[in-house]
């Protein structure tokens, strides 16, 4: 598209027949000649030529992970997206199996560079849209949205034994990803994206705390647009995603997490808000933002928190009947017989 005059050329596009967890969840362009696909219906990572709809290499899940793990066989990895780093290798992210996966051709998955593991949720739960800031930029990093555990966060690969040989694709033996930023406050919800900005600011995405915000080098939000579910973001004029961003440790940026989200709302809202942050205190991420996910796009927390309240409330009241009509009869008949 050109967003000057609105022009549009279709470069490539094949129908999908099904709906769901049956898509092409992202396309990135590598050059003129070839695009970048995470195919979440065939679990796989494939470069296709655009004008040729051929197939230029393929990368299947089932060449490294057991079939026991992740998702349902229909939703096994949730491989919702794929990013070109260097020298032909690929990351993509295994969101089911909480992994972001590098892929070198001939040699499939680099051991040593994948970035968390299943159920190792202090990592990584149900992660969306990671991208790689490489060592010209102060990484190798990875900056995620790490969705089921309500924050940004990014981590840093880092060589712990600088002086042991190298394996043959050059890594050091014990390099090891360090936590070296996170970001999130009272009302952050199932981020679902986040972008490292040239300034050193980063865009956050916040899919159930709808709203999409950018938030500076100390933490502070500098803006804050309220948005009905959004997904993804992007900065136009930047370059896509992270690609002209620094990571966290070069720019020495500071973390976050809870506090204040600094909005303005009426007494009941802020009151209904602050119930909501106490449920989200204790309720598990992951059921949490599933339920959201499927309730109207409309309803907030000043709409959630009555009718969890009248919700509780019935379900109290129908044990109360079903106790005084059939337990405590039952109980006098023994009593009685005794």
């Amino acid at each position: 598209m050109n967003l000057t005059t609105g022009e549009r050329t279709r470069l490539f596009s094949r129908a999908v027949s099904t709906t769901g967890s049956s898509e092409w969840h992202d396309v990135d362009r590598i050059n003129e000649s070839a695009l970048l696909v995470a195919d979440i219906k065939r679990d796989r990572v494939f470069m296709v030529d655009p004008e040729t709809e051929e197939g230029l290499r393929q990368w299947n899940a089932s060449e490294h992970f057991s079939p026991e793990s992740g998702g349902p066989p229909d939703d096994w990895t949730h491989l919702n997206d794929v990013e070109y780093t260097a020298n032909g290798r690929v990351m993509a992210d295994i969101r089911n199996q909480d992994q972001i996966v590098f892929i070198e051709p001939g040699r499939g998955v680099l051991a040593n560079r994948t970035l968390g593991a299943e159920g190792d949720f202090s990592t990584l739960r149900g992660q969306h849209n990671p991208d790689y800031i490489p060592e010209s930029r102060g990484g190798p990093a990875v900056l995620v949205a790490d969705s089921h555990n309500d924050r940004a966060v990014e981590y840093q690969l880092r060589d712990n034994a600088a002086s042991e040989t190298p394996r043959a694709d050059g890594s050091a033996v014990n390099e090891t990803w360090v936590r070296t930023w996170q970001w999130s406050d009272a009302r952050t919800q199932w981020t679902r994206d986040a972008d490292r900005l040239p300034g050193g600011d980063t865009l956050i995405t916040d899919t159930n705390g709808d709203r999409v915000l950018e938030v500076n080098e100390s933490g502070g939000i500098v803006w804050s647009v309220s948005i009905e579910k959004p997904y993804e973001a992007e900065r136009l004029g930047t370059g896509d995603e992270s690609a002209t961003g620094k990571s966290a440790a070069v720019l020495g940026l500071r973390s976050r997490t809870g506090g204040q989200t600094g909005t303005t709302e009426t007494l009941y809202g802020s009151a209904m808000r602050s119930v909501w942050y106490a449920i989200t205190e204790v309720a598990p991420p992951f059921a949490l933002n599933s339920a959201l996910f499927v309730v109207p796009k409309r309803m907030g927390p000043t709409e959630l928190v009555p009718l969890v309240v009248a919700g509780l409330t019935v379900l109290s009241w129908l044990g109360v009947e079903a106790y005084w009509r059939f337990a405590l009869p039952a109980i006098r008949t023994r009593f009685e017989g005794a």
